[in-house]
């Protein structure tokens, strides 16, 4: 989301996506008239009005993800595309509906599928609602990568003072384990541990945002000065771990 820092006011998505413009179709005209009659642009506004008046059509439209805003934009460009100056530009199967309407033999209620189409070619958003509210759903990241959720662990949790020996403890361990990684945001620690542990005789990989010291094949231990990670290892270490709180 975007912040106008301004007036406060976040924008959403409506306030970012811009209109596309739909072209009309070239089609044969011939023989329009006997299905359409004395159709003109007057009439198909006052069709349009009272399409745009009726509740069952603003719901459902937000049952499609058309929103009141956007609601209004999709229909202002419906409408300048059912009203060109020249009716013949107008998909025939559209103008039949709007003479029926327009004689009583039909509910406007029936735009509505017409109306659907064009606002989904305007706002092509519309067509990915269902995937974009999945993607952007974070109200449960427990179920997010189901891989590492099914990993049976333990998690210990050192807490302490600064100078408590917490760090000390978790390197210690580090060095001991058959395989591991430790986690961190700071580069300057993570060289440190980098040249410490190679130093102690235990062979370590070093992986940052500006560079990666990782021999061929890679050894079973490794600093990393950035939170993300792929391949499992038997001991992992995350440090500041409180932070997550804020997540």
């Amino acid at each position: 989301m975007r912040v106008d820092h301004k007036t406060r006011k976040q924008a959403t998505i409506e306030d970012l996506v811009e209109p596309r413009k739909v072209k009309h179709i070239s089609q044969a005209t011939a023989g329009m008239e006997e299905w359409i009659g004395a159709l003109d642009n007057t009439t198909i506004h006052m069709v349009l009005d009272e399409f745009m008046r009726r509740p069952t059509v603003r719901q459902l439209a937000k049952e499609n993800g058309i929103n009141d805003k956007l609601f209004m934009r999709a229909f202002k460009s419906f409408r300048d595309y059912c009203t060109p100056a020249d009716l013949n530009s107008v998909d025939v199967a559209l103008l039949v509906l709007f003479s029926d309407i327009s004689k009583g033999g039909k509910d406007c209620e029936m735009l509505y599928p017409f109306f659907l189409d064009h606002s989904k070619q305007v706002f092509p958003h519309l067509e990915a609602m269902d995937d974009l509210r999945i993607i952007s759903d974070l109200t449960q990241p427990h179920n997010w990568y189901p891989e590492a959720r099914s990993i049976t662990r333990k998690i210990f949790f050192h807490a302490g003072p600064t100078n408590s020996g917490k760090t000390y403890h978790a390197l210690k361990r580090f060095g001991e384990a058959k395989s591991a990684v430790f986690c961190g945001p700071l580069k300057l620690l993570a060289t440190e541990v980098f040249n410490r542990t190679n130093g102690l005789g235990i062979p370590c990989d070093l992986v940052t945002g500006e560079e990666r010291r990782i021999p061929f094949p890679p050894r079973a231990h490794l600093r990393k000065a950035i939170r993300s990670r792929r391949a499992r290892a038997s001991v992992e270490f995350l440090r500041d771990f409180q932070v997550s709180k804020e997540s």
